[in-house]
């Protein structure tokens, strides 16, 4: 009986092994052959386009940063004065006051909830 000594890592762990060949097996076992894996190719999935934001005139108010929309201050159609807060957005576990850069009539306004990136567009003040 022949005995064949192999090194195996298992987890980074070393192994050293002596495998001893038994021959009533040997004589009588099959060669293991394995088929060729074909390659897994998935099908492209269609994904629906987000829904567009509410189309607004006049100065678009724009998301300064990335995040959430978590509240809705101003109404749409509602009058807004300079420095009021028009919307807040969540980044980073910090709420953020996007307000009105001057007074105005808001229109267009994003829907709470919604995800937005830099340069979104909140709302519009005509």
């Amino acid at each position: 009986m022949a005995t064949r000594k192999f090194e195996l890592k298992i987890n980074g762990q070393g192994y050293r092994v002596e495998i001893e060949e038994v021959a009533e097996f040997a004589a009588t076992a099959a060669p293991v052959v394995s088929a060729p894996v074909a390659p897994v190719v998935s099908a492209p999935v269609a994904v629906a386009p987000e829904a567009p934001a509410a189309v607004g005139s006049g100065e678009p108010i724009q998301s300064p940063l990335p995040g959430t929309v978590v509240k809705v201050i101003a109404k749409e159609g509602g009058k807004v004065k300079a420095g009021e807060v028009i919307v807040v957005v969540e980044a980073m576990k910090m709420e953020n006051d996007i307000v009105a850069p001057r007074a105005g009539t808001v229109s267009g306004l994003i829907a709470q909830g919604k995800t937005v990136g830099a340069g979104d567009i909140l709302a519009y003040l005509a």
